[in-house]
């Protein structure tokens, strides 16, 4: 998550995580990320989902608001489809669409 992002949420929904352990992001070309906080959020995929509490690691070069990782995906069963261009995902053994859809232009297009 973007310091930006971080700085826009309630304080009163944000635990900070310490951790002993050295955290490390990396880019894919494999440069360092710093890391400047880890933070328990809760946060709501839809209306009809339950609260999660999702850990997030804090980078203040991130140029996206926010990016959802594999621990995220896989926990909540997040799928997407790429021939219909839409994200799916699981709550308690019933399937749900996220309302929106992905722009073909940001898709096909990577900054």
């Amino acid at each position: 998550m973007s310091d930006r992002l971080l700085r826009k949420l309630p304080p009163k929904y944000l635990r900070q995580v310490i951790s002993n352990k050295t955290e490390l992001l990396r880019t894919v070309s494999g440069s360092k990320m710093e890391i400047t906080g880890i933070y328990e959020i809760p946060i709501r995929i839809s209306n009809h989902d339950k609260q999660l509490k999702q850990i997030f690691h804090i980078v203040p070069t991130l140029t996206e608001q926010c990016i959802l990782g594999i621990d995220f995906i896989s926990k909540n069963s997040v799928n997407f489809d790429g021939k219909t261009r839409k994200l799916t995902y699981k709550v308690d053994k019933n399937e749900y669409w996220v309302i929106g859809k992905l722009d073909s232009a940001s898709t096909n297009n990577p900054p």
